[in-house]
């Protein structure tokens, strides 16, 4: 059983049905949940993030926090039940493990969305690298055909000088970089 769900023992329950509201994006009224079964949708601006159904699962961790409004909605998938804080500042107050809990909640949070910059960060290629990438491509792929161009004809085929080809000029380029 979660560390959470041990220290809320005494705290008040409540059940939500499917599609019921548990907290709203904005509402300023900060109150806390502990999921203590069931699943959950978080929606931010209207968009479903994550699903969550871990007993012991805090919600409005961040608002407490931050001393503002709710910064997702959280709204029950199936027949959730919750453990209810409606004065966490007194709880984490009265029940210092239970702060640590939140403290550790919110970390573990930030770590995860520090990995996923990170990786969004690696995953992100410097756009002048790529556009030099693919005009040495272009350039490459010219080269070729005016060298097998310009070699001397044999039989039916025809040689001769190509040099209006070129060299890749800028708007060339932009054309590349726009397809």
């Amino acid at each position: 059983m979660s560390r959470v769900l041990e220290l809320c023992y005494d705290l008040p329950q409540q059940v939500f049905n499917p599609g019921e509201t548990l907290i709203t994006q904005g509402d300023p009224d900060v109150k806390m949940a502990v999921l203590k079964q069931g699943t959950v949708q978080i929606i931010k601006d209207g968009k479903a993030i994550a699903e969550v159904s871990e007993p012991g699962a805090l919600f409005g961790d961040m608002a407490v926090a931050l001393n503002g409004e709710h910064h997702a909605t959280v709204r029950a998938v199936e027949v959730s039940e919750f453990y209810l804080i409606n004065d966490p500042r007194a709880i984490m107050w009265e029940r210092p493990e239970f702060h640590f809990e939140v403290s550790a909640s919110l970390a573990r949070r930030l770590d995860q969305m520090d990995s996923l910059v990170a990786h969004q960060r690696h995953l992100a290629v410097d756009q002048d690298e790529v556009r030099q990438i693919a005009v040495e491509m272009l350039q490459e792929t010219l080269d070729q055909v005016i060298e097998k161009h310009e070699a001397p004809a044999t039989g039916a085929g025809r040689g001769g000088d190509i040099s209006d080809l070129g060299r890749v000029t800028e708007d060339q380029e932009d054309i590349v970089l726009s397809s």
